[in-house]
């Protein structure tokens, strides 16, 4: 393989990284997304970069097209079969309160409304025997009715589909002779386990996005012949891995969270390789900011999340957004407290400063006023910003209510969207158990170095990096992913001795179904890797812990390892019998990963210098500052704060108190307690 490409569309801007791995260059560009029409971003930043996609071989390609549609409710209509005396499942969903102490909780909105839930005769068992046979002429009917109410989209799940899927695939045939040009999702392919409510929200949904998705990966495939890629066209998924785009359009849900996706995967390659044990992902990017962990250079994955209020039963990478970017915009309450996000300025039309309309003032705009980015910063993006209209939008919208300077209103902005972010790490550390003091903090997105240091210190954290090209590191991270397909069977079997003899053999039908799986997107079998788990919980708990599956599968070797994993969790065992719940198994194909290039290294005794100086605001004060261009920089570099660092995709700011250093690849290491006062 020559040359690998990726692109990640973001709330704000699509990013593009192109890497040769004959010549390890990295190619990197930025330009606006365009909301009404994704494919156009992806389009014109290709145009931008100059990028002659005849001679890229591999492309892999983060979407927000399936998560735009969740949050904005502007999927297909979507209709749902289920077994009779079901129907009701998916309205009712659970009825555990996430703020207990809330009056005023409002359910979230099915996406498959009543009046397209239809019920049919059927019934399997728990262990997959037909308790009642399929009506098929029950079937035909709904097809009718599906047809006359406009449906473009059918989920079915049926009782116990992940013991037995026979009356799900006969559902779907009878549906897809009868429904022309409508898609069918069926529960068992999407999420092969129990737990009805999880398994019907999670196949409505992906049902609620097939269309969607189908179209606008056909429709990207066909521009992208256009200009000479003939090759496969490869999906970032939430789980880490990618897919081709032909099983993305079954599996619609999986481009879910893509983007934060790669970047977590990014994390996890930058902790193997500074040798950082654990490590803190931080994406700022113009809309939104992602945070994840990645703990001995893994990151973990979770079955128990939720998109707009609604579960989902598939794997996904544990990464927590909040509604804080550069485009959050700021804004002073009826009681007098200030407010950032998690409304936000988006593309269209963004911040103040981008002179297209936005008044309200954002992140952007106050850190402009502070002068920790120049009108210079984003001329690299194609914009031409205005820093009087930054400078009216924070007076007016936070200075004048506040009665307060400029400077004051903005240091404030930036002061509370900092803490924002310091909770959502706290959330993901402090709350699972863990002192952020133990992880190194990785700082991406356009502007994540930019707060970096800032949130550092609020969390305790006492080293940061940032990575070359940070504003486009997401799409850097899809370059190392792997293939990937999750499988699971639930089968609730006590661990105790004579019971696993037919846990080898499920274990086997799993890697068959993977194997399959990995072939149909030409991954090569030699590649092929198998990881088994195991959910496992003592007899009468609710749930589960997800544990690697040992080597040798006896009681004694499982009932020793999740009293170990519960210990570490809750802070005790029991003495009670374990149940193995589900099998997971994670089939992998390896990929062709870039590999990097070292940087240049600094000539004894030189120092970099600044290509300007500028009064920058930093604790109720300006500091004569020193900008550095980060193409300047070598390794063994060394700079005391406060100092700026510029490059076409970010800023990095380096505050009073704060050291950086640069390492052999080109990453900025920054000791946020290790600086003189510099000026």
């Amino acid at each position: 393989m020559s040359r690998s490409l990726a692109v990640d569309i973001g709330g704000t801007f699509t990013d593009l990284v192109l890497f040769d791995h004959e010549t390890r260059e990295l190619r990197v560009a930025k330009s606006s997304s365009s909301p009404d029409a994704l494919a156009e971003g992806v389009l014109a930043c290709l145009a931008s970069a100059g990028v002659e996609l005849a001679g890229v071989e591999f492309f892999v390609h983060g979407t927000t097209v399936g998560l735009n549609a969740i949050l904005e409710g502007k999927g297909v209509p979507t209709g749902l079969v289920t077994t009779r005396g079901f129907r009701d499942v998916y309205a009712i969903g659970r009825m555990d309160k996430p703020d207990m102490y809330s009056y005023i909780y409002e359910k979230p909105r099915p996406l498959a409304p009543r009046d397209l839930v239809f019920e049919v005769d059927e019934r399997m068992d728990a262990f997959g025997q037909v308790l009642a046979p399929l009506d098929a002429a029950e079937v035909e009917a709904i097809a009718a009715a599906l047809k006359e109410r406009g449906v473009r989209s059918v989920a079915v799940c049926t009782l116990h589909a992940y013991a037995n899927p026979a009356h799900e695939l006969e559902i779907k045939r009878i549906l897809e002779r009868l429904l022309d040009g409508v898609s069918v999702s069926l529960s068992h392919e999407v999420s092969g386990e129990w737990r009805e409510y999880e398994r019907t929200s999670t196949v409505v949904m992906n049902a609620y996005l097939q269309p969607l998705i189908t179209a606008y990966l056909e429709d990207l495939e066909r521009q992208l012949a256009g200009r000479g890629y003939h090759r496969s066209l490869y999906v970032m998924q939430c789980n880490g891995g990618i897919m081709d785009a032909a099983l993305a359009k079954s599996r619609s849900i999986q481009t879910l969270l893509s983007g934060p996706a790669g970047g977590a995967i990014g994390a996890s390659q930058v902790a193997r390789r500074l040798g950082d044990a654990n490590m803190i992902s931080l994406d700022m990017g113009g809309t939104s900011c992602d945070v994840s962990l990645a703990i001995d250079g893994e990151v973990g994955l979770t079955t128990d999340s939720e998109i707009n209020r609604l579960p989902v039963l598939v794997p996904m990478l544990q990464v927590n957004a909040i509604g804080a970017g550069g485009g959050s915009l700021a804004r002073v309450e009826i009681d007098g407290s200030l407010r950032v996000g998690p409304q936000s300025a988006g593309a269209r039309p963004g911040p103040a400063c981008y002179g297209r309309g936005g008044r309200e003032p954002t992140v952007t705009d106050a850190n402009l006023v502070l002068g920790r980015i120049g009108a210079d910063t984003f001329a690299p993006l194609g914009l031409e910003v205005q820093p009087e209209l930054a400078a009216d939008a924070v007076t007016r919208g936070v200075a004048c209510p506040l009665g307060m300077n400029v400077e004051q209103a903005a240091e404030g902005i930036v002061r509370l969207v900092t803490n924002h972010m310091a909770n959502a790490v706290r959330e993901i550390t402090i709350g699972r158990g863990l002192s952020p003091k133990d992880f190194s903090l990785l700082a991406f997105g356009g502007a994540g170095p930019m707060h970096a240091v800032g949130i550092a210190r609020e969390i305790g954290v006492s080293r940061v990096v940032v990575q070359p090209a940070p504003g486009t590191f997401s799409a850097w991270g899809m370059l190392f992913a792997d293939f990937r397909q999750d499988l699971v069977r639930t089968v609730v079997l006590a661990v105790e001795p004579g019971s696993l003899g037919e846990i080898e053999s499920l274990f086997a039908e799993l890697e068959a179904g993977g194997r399959t799986l990995l072939m149909r997107q030409d991954v090569l079998e030699d590649s092929h890797e198998f990881v088994r788990q195991l959910d496992l919980r003592y007899r009468g708990q609710e749930h589960t812990l997800t544990l690697p599956a040992p080597p040798e599968l006896g009681p004694s070797a499982v009932k020793e390892s999740f009293d170990e994993a519960h210990r570490r969790v809750y802070g005790y065992d029991l003495a009670e019998p374990i149940e193995i719940v589900n099998l997971r198994l994670a089939a992998r194909g390896a990929t062709d990963r870039p590999e990097l290039k070292p940087i240049d290294a600094v000539e004894p005794g030189s120092q970099p210098v600044p290509y300007r100086r500028t009064p920058v605001y930093f604790d109720g004060a300006f500091c004569d500052t020193p900008h550095f261009d980060r193409a300047d920089l070598r390794a063994g570099h060394a700079l005391d704060g406060p100092a700026i660092v510029t490059e076409a995709s970010s800023t990095t700011v380096i505050p009073p108190r704060a050291r950086l250093t640069v390492d052999a690849f080109g990453f900025l290491i920054v000791d946020t307690d290790g600086g003189g006062h510099a000026g």
